[in-house]
């Protein structure tokens, strides 16, 4: 018998709703690459379902299935879940491989508008030791001249945004030395652009949080004469195991210049890394939690 028509049987789960729900502003066939692939192994394939639907083990089930523990996470001692593992332990090796996974991410986008029409544009990226900038970003922090007045310069340059990108302002005029904008800044939109990571059903929270980031700078920079673009349709919230917002595609081509095939390998290569993340995270969990185990008499 087809499982609908088993006693019990329903479609209904408190995990189907959230991810029917979040599924209207998602990519279907870039979020399902994985799933869909023959190449992959099965462990990870394995893993990824598990953690979309609630079941990737953690201290949380590990007590419900009275197997012990007070479902606490063994490395950092907060209450545990699946969501802690991808993306919310504080231990130093688990917060290293989420700032890694970060860091690749805004790279990877960067690199694409890199390539874009307007590739030749000032550009913002902070993702990375200083030293390794790659060519295309002028700067790891916004220069002073970005701002109104000298007493915000200061100000400006310690604020951290992901990618600030002026796609009408070609990066090598600002590289000669007491570098002044022009008069007219409004003609030359920026954008500021911040990436996040978060469950694969909570996506637009974290665009709603992502957008309230750099609110400060947003005003300091209209209030020097720039048109900011910076909102909701700006942030990108990548799920942990690969989920690929449908604004990727749209902020990169609609607005940054990226044709539609480089916006997709982008996607494609955003999703394949959040979900080789995801497994290594996995893992280094698990061999994480053995090694604090009490070693036996």
């Amino acid at each position: 018998l087809p499982p609908e028509a088993q006693q019990g049987f329903t479609n209904n789960t408190p995990v189907l709703e959230q991810w029917a729900e979040a599924s209207a502003n998602m990519c279907p066939t870039l979020s399902n690459r994985t799933l869909a692939s023959s190449t992959r192994h099965p462990w990870l394939v394995k893993q990824i379902l598990y953690a979309r639907y609630g079941y990737l083990f953690n201290a949380q089930l590990k007590r419900r299935y009275r197997l012990g523990g007070n479902g606490n996470c063994p490395l950092c001692h907060t209450p545990d879940s699946g969501g802690h593992i991808l993306g919310g332990c504080t231990h130093p090796k688990m917060k290293g491989a989420y700032i890694n996974r970060h860091n690749w991410a805004v790279q990877r986008v960067a690199k694409c508008i890199s390539k874009g029409t307007y590739g030749n544009g000032f550009m913002v990226m902070d993702a990375g030791p200083l030293a390794d900038l790659p060519h295309y970003a002028s700067a790891q922090r916004p220069p002073a001249w970005l701002a109104a007045e000298r007493t915000s310069s200061p100000l400006i340059t310690r604020l951290r945004p992901d990618i600030l990108f002026i796609p009408n302002l070609p990066a090598h005029e600002t590289h000669r030395e007491g570098y002044r904008p022009p008069l007219n800044k409004a003609r030359l939109p920026i954008y500021i652009l911040e990436i996040g990571y978060s469950s694969d059903v909570r996506h637009l929270d974290k665009r709603e949080e992502k957008s309230q980031q750099h609110q400060e700078l947003k005003r300091l920079l209209e209030a020097a004469g720039w048109t900011v673009h910076y909102s909701t349709n700006e942030c990108l919230a990548l799920g942990v195991t690969g989920a690929i917002p449908c604004n990727l595609t749209k902020l990169l081509t609609s607005q940054l210049g990226v044709t539609h095939t480089a916006a997709r390998v982008c996607g494609e290569r955003l999703h394949t890394h959040a979900v080789n993340s995801a497994g290594g995270i996995i893992k280094m969990r698990r061999v994480t939690e053995q090694e604090l185990k009490p070693r036996g008499g």
